[in-house]
């Protein structure tokens, strides 16, 4: 079966199966395609991240940030620009920037997550 165009615009909507199925060029929605409708459903909890709870919450943000392999470095770089922004008026672009850095995470005994960030900006 060849992809649709329709297939296409609704990948958000389908589940990890069908997305397989999507990459391999045949559409093949699965019984779990539905996604997450309202905060509830299949894409918002499981076996290993429930996102309806703040340590869910917490390690989903770690993992978008660095490497949760404790100690172990995510090198990131950047570039765009420095803004002004003064009440009742349009911000307005000061100057371009660019620069790169290095993110390590470290689990503290009493679970919580620390961010130790390093940056170089130009």
């Amino acid at each position: 079966m060849q992809t649709t165009r329709r297939d296409v615009l609704s990948f958000a909507s389908i589940g990890a199966a069908g997305a397989a199925g999507l990459a391999l060029g045949a559409f093949a929605p699965t019984a779990d395609a539905a996604g997450s409708v309202g905060g509830k459903g299949p894409a918002i909890e499981g076996p290993l991240l429930d996102l309806r709870t703040g340590k869910g919450n917490q390690m989903a943000y770690a993992r978008i940030q660095g490497d949760t392999d404790w100690g172990k470095q995510k090198y990131f770089w950047f570039k765009g620009y420095v803004n002004a922004v003064q009440p009742g008026q349009r911000a307005v672009n000061l100057v371009g920037s660019q620069g790169f850095g290095a993110i390590r995470l470290i689990q503290r005994p009493d679970g919580a997550i620390e961010r130790l960030c390093r940056e170089i900006i130009l």
